[in-house]
């Protein structure tokens, strides 16, 4: 390869006392890079961006959605991150599609994204807490569909599982609508394991106020990358937030 990029700087590292540090190993690294993966293009920061820059293990899912485009025309991308989700679903199809996420620069980039791909038109990017938009009231409609709330500072990606406060959907439902495809994908809730039932709490009271923004019929995707929470209890907790929804019927998550 021309360039080698080395990044020690997971959080773990600071925990252990172990140097943090990000630096060019070989070549001339001039910032943004650009990348294609399922036919959409993406710019991403190898350098300054979330971990690597950018998550291949997705690659196959979004494939997945980009299928179900036609039949999704709006779509919410929370935790969107560069735009891997929603940029794709716009690629493909989607008529209008909102990512959500607390980073300016990730949004940047996929404001980037939406340019290269000639979506700009049906991607707004909305920066605040998720769980904040989630909640946010009609009076916020002029701020939220500029790109950001100016009062928000919140990191949702802290990777310490620093995730509290409880959330409804008023905002998302009634200053967007509902969509017909929801994309939940927060980032890592906690690297110790004593962090599980905190971020299983979490995950409980996101699926719920998200559920919330799914029109009637609508698909919840709901992908995690938090170690010491499973499979069967992220299914189970997606369950219960979905009784909850439903008053105690609920359908069942899969």
């Amino acid at each position: 390869p021309e360039v080698v990029v080395l990044r020690q700087d997971a959080s773990g590292r600071r925990k252990e006392r172990a140097v943090v540090q990000r630096e060019v190993l070989k070549g001339n690294y001039k910032g943004q890079t650009e990348l294609r993966e399922n036919g959409v293009t993406f710019m991403v920061d190898l350098l300054h961006g979330q971990k690597t820059g950018w998550f291949y293990d997705h690659r196959d899912h979004r494939s997945k959605l980009a299928e179900l485009a036609g039949q999704t025309p709006r779509v919410l991308d929370l935790y969107s991150y560069i735009g891997g989700f929603g940029v794709t679903m716009a690629h493909f199809g989607s008529e209008e599609v909102v990512c959500v996420d607390s980073s300016e620069l990730a949004l940047e980039l996929c404001d980037r994204a939406a340019a290269l791909n000639n979506v700009s038109d049906r991607v707004t990017t909305v920066r605040a807490d998720v769980m904040e938009f989630l909640g946010a009231g009609p009076n916020r409609r002029a701020e939220a569909r500029r790109g950001k709330f100016p009062e928000e500072e919140a990191d949702e990606g802290d990777e310490d599982g620093d995730q509290e406060g409880t959330a409804t959907t008023q905002g998302a439902v009634a200053d967007y609508g509902q969509f017909d495809l929801v994309i939940v994908d927060p980032p890592n809730l906690g690297s110790d394991r004593t962090h599980a039932p905190k971020a299983v709490r979490f995950y409980e009271r996101l699926v719920h106020a998200a559920s919330k923004a799914c029109a009637p019929g609508g698909l919840l995707l709901v992908a995690s990358c938090t170690q010491h929470v499973g499979e069967n209890d992220l299914l189970s907790a997606c369950n219960r937030a979905l009784r909850w929804k439903d008053g105690g019927g609920g359908r069942a998550a899969r």
